[in-house]
């Protein structure tokens, strides 16, 4: 039962460590990167990016 136990403890650890990352905020190179992704992904499939949310 103990093995048990320490397999699911080093599953969960493991999660949180991929879940939680660094815990750093998102730098200004990789945030260009994802908007960059973003507005090709939109402009692609026609959606305009002028357009806001809510």
């Amino acid at each position: 039962m103990k093995r048990i136990y320490g397999l699911l403890y080093i599953v969960y650890l493991s999660f949180l460590t991929w879940y939680d990352g660094t815990g750093a905020p998102v730098s200004k190179t990789d945030l260009d990167a994802y908007i960059d992704a973003l507005e090709i992904d939109a402009n692609r499939r026609g959606k305009s990016n002028e357009a806001t949310v809510g």
